[in-house]
């Protein structure tokens, strides 16, 4: 039991860290965008998904991507058989479909034609 309690925790640590990891790639991704020009950012990740514009000088815009994983679960027939007790059935567990929803929002600051902020929220910012 401590044996697999002790994988458990491993493989739980790794997927913890390699998720810190990806995120750290994809905010070091992000800082090479500060100081660059609009039309350098518009150039390169295509058309913002949103746009507000904060004052004269200041505008923020931002790029959002999504994805559905649809996973479709697993539905194995019953087996029968018949021995000198009578019919005797067995049925597996029955896994339902799901379905799991990825999503990332990056948002820079534009301030006099420069990127000078940047955020990002979601469950799949990544590089």
């Amino acid at each position: 039991m401590l044996r697999i309690a002790l994988s458990l925790f491993v493989v739980l640590s790794l997927g913890f860290l390699s998720a810190c990891t990806t995120t750290e790639a994809y905010d070091a991704k992000l800082n090479t965008w500060i100081g660059k020009s609009e039309k350098e950012l518009v150039t390169s990740w295509g058309i913002p998904d949103k746009q507000y514009q904060l004052d004269a000088n200041t505008k923020m815009i931002s790029y959002v991507s999504h994805q559905t994983v649809v996973y479709p679960g697993s539905f194995e027939p019953c087996a029968a058989a018949v021995d000198r007790r009578g019919v005797l059935t067995s049925c597996p567990p029955q896994i339902p479909p799901s379905a799991e929803t990825y999503h990332c929002e990056t948002i820079f600051t534009i301030q006099n034609g420069h990127v000078v902020r940047w955020g990002h929220k979601g469950n799949n910012c990544r590089a």
